[in-house]
């Protein structure tokens, strides 16, 4: 559960949308400003899902070992491959969320013009 791209992306629209509501309805744009938490801690997750993905062990081991594979991929490799695109895709994801989760913390609670 950990490493799912759509796992953390929805705790994000859950906890941002679930804020502005309680923005909304108290009038203190604080708890905007609280979700950029959450949203930082889900994009640092995705930053790092190979390494939750893999373990520590088995992450290092394969940022230090060089494979020149099979002249045709074998079904390991292919899942492999699969697995690093994610991998790929997970850390923008996770890069742009820690962007925007900071953003949000830092600054959420001067959207509803509180001081």
């Amino acid at each position: 559960m950990l490493i799912s791209r759509l796992f953390w992306v929805l705790v994000v629209v859950a906890c941002t949308a679930g804020s502005v509501a309680l923005s909304l309805h108290f009038d203190e744009w604080d708890w905007f400003g609280r979700s950029g938490a959450v949203t930082t801690i889900a994009g640092a997750f995705l930053g790092i899902r190979r390494l939750l993905r893999l373990g520590p062990r088995r992450f290092f081991q394969a940022e230090t070992t060089v494979d020149g594979g099979h002249a045709a991929p074998t079904s390991d490799e292919k899942e492999a491959d699969r697995q690093l695109q994610i991998d790929i895709s997970s850390m923008r994801i996770g890069a742009a969320l820690l962007l925007f989760g900071t953003l949000v913390w830092a600054f959420g609670d001067l959207v509803g013009g509180s001081e």
